[in-house]
């Protein structure tokens, strides 16, 4: 079985394919960040996820007994045309406001240790575009989707999502796992939190940035507001823009 996740960097697309991993008794495999023809340059086994673990045996090929798991990130996402097709195809979403405050402290973080620079001129607009361009495909309901969002507060959602895409009963293994991916687990977290990855504040990240001008700039569109509101709620996103004008006015929230 082939199952491809779609999604922007730092939309939690680790956590979910981890726990998705616990789902089940076989082996599986993970081909992190495909190139649109579903091949990776990463070792197809390195990150590996079973029920919360690393550490399966490292190899160029796939197991043929193992279930094969596929990312795609980035503008990959709208080049997907793999030569072997899946039998599922996924994308993962997480609230703009909480994505965007994620990559902007990854971002940071990486320019403070000079690893690399990861705001490259044209960031908000670009990230504005991926983001609306399939929350736009979600809406018309042309592709199969998870909220990072309700996977990661509403066990009801995750028991649903376990049925729907996967036809099998939700144990919630590998749940509080921080997978230690080529992403180096969570923004803010790193894998401190690992074990512990439910007490982590990730739908309150936006609230770190609000002060930012690149934060706001990227949320300044109308189209990703109404987006954001018929996907992930009205009342979490006015809340969103409420805080905003408040942090433009310099009240501390």
């Amino acid at each position: 079985m082939i199952c491809d996740f779609l999604y922007v960097a730092r939309s939690g697309g680790h956590p979910i394919m981890n726990w998705a991993a616990g789902l089940y008794e076989e082996p599986v495999q993970l081909f992190n960040s495909c190139e649109p023809n579903g091949l990776t340059n990463q070792d197809p086994a390195d990150p590996l996820f079973k029920h919360g673990l690393l550490g399966l045996p490292k190899s160029v090929t796939p197991d043929p007994e193992a279930i094969v798991f596929r990312s795609f990130e980035g503008p990959n996402i709208f080049k997907y045309d793999p030569d072997t097709k899946p039998d599922l195809k996924i994308y993962i979403m997480r609230d703009p406001f909480n994505l965007a405050a994620s990559q902007l402290q990854k971002a940071h973080k990486f320019r403070a240790e000079g690893i690399r620079d990861l705001m490259s001129e044209g960031w908000v607009e670009r990230n504005q575009k991926w983001w609306k361009q399939m929350a736009e495909e979600v809406v018309i309901g042309c592709v199969g989707f998870i909220s990072f969002n309700m996977w990661f507060e509403n066990k009801a959602y995750r028991n649903f999502l376990s049925l729907h895409f996967f036809g099998k009963d939700n144990e919630d293994r590998g749940l509080n796992h921080t997978p230690h991916s080529s992403g180096l687990g969570s923004s803010f977290n790193g894998i401190k939190m690992d074990g512990r990855g439910q007490q982590m504040d990730v739908l309150e990240r936006y609230k770190c940035w609000l002060a930012s001008e690149t934060f706001q700039a990227f949320a300044a569109d109308s189209e990703l507001r109404e987006l954001s509101s018929r996907l992930f709620g009205r009342a979490f996103t006015d809340q969103v823009y409420m805080d905003i004008g408040s942090a433009k006015k310099g009240i501390q929230l």
